[in-house]
């Protein structure tokens, strides 16, 4: 199965190691042309990042008839209730134009990015590369150091501040299990693909401190229209 995603993934490999090559003989150091790869990627996404914050406020605006219809079902647990409740819900959804998927799909297309660079980083040799001394292909696991405890808290901390700006209130669960299982997840990594993370992770974070301020500025516009 892995000789399988392997050879799936060697076209985007090929595609992240050329670019990762290219800006280097630019000039660049091979951390810096990591974090050019995370921009270039993450700018690619700014139309699913606008189609994702559509859709959440379509799913808000949507709310209140959700709540009544799992009202209407509350305490019937049969499964023909079951059924009708899904179906009912399902309808909502496609009238409003909302798509629940749509929240995944920034990660989902990120995804292949971010197991190519980890491949490169195994597979292909960038002599001496380091971040502050520390190669880019070793594994926070297996040689721990205080640049992936950094880069591994940085994630952490950005994951926590995407949520905050992505909710008024959000549940204490989210704010400390989000980043504690990102932690645990990319702390297999190689310390090059932490800095992708990090810096991806900030992007994230940013983007939707800058989207929440946007959509706080839009409800003022329209809040002298309602009296």
């Amino acid at each position: 199965m892995l000789e399988t995603l392997h050879a799936a993934l060697k076209p985007v490999e090929d595609a992240v190691t050329w670019f990762l090559l290219t800006l280097h003989e630019a000039g660049l150091t091979w951390p810096a042309a990591i974090v050019a790869l995370v921009v270039v990627a993450r700018t690619l996404l700014v139309p699913l990042f606008v189609l994702q914050q559509r859709s959440a406020r379509h799913a808000a605006a949507l709310r209140p008839k959700v709540l009544a219809v799992q009202e209407r079902y509350r305490g019937r647990s049969d499964p023909a209730s079951r059924r009708h409740l899904q179906a009912e819900l399902l309808d909502l959804h496609r009238d409003a134009g909302v798509n629940p998927l749509t929240a995944l799909w920034p990660a989902l297309v990120q995804a292949p990015v971010f197991l190519a660079l980890t491949l490169t980083l195994e597979h292909r040799s960038f002599g001496d590369a380091t971040l502050f001394g520390v190669p880019l292909s070793s594994v926070p696991t297996q040689d721990a150091s205080l640049v992936a405890v950094v880069l591994l808290v940085l994630t952490a901390g950005f994951q926590a501040l995407t949520s905050l700006a992505a909710a008024q209130r959000p549940p204490v669960p989210l704010l400390v299990g989000v980043p504690v299982l990102v932690v645990v997840t990319t702390a297999h990594f190689p310390v090059g693909v932490l800095l992708y993370w990090a810096t991806s992770a900030g992007w994230s974070a940013g983007q939707q401190l800058v989207a929440r301020g946007l959509s706080a500025r839009r409800a003022r516009r329209a809040a002298p229209r309602r009296r």
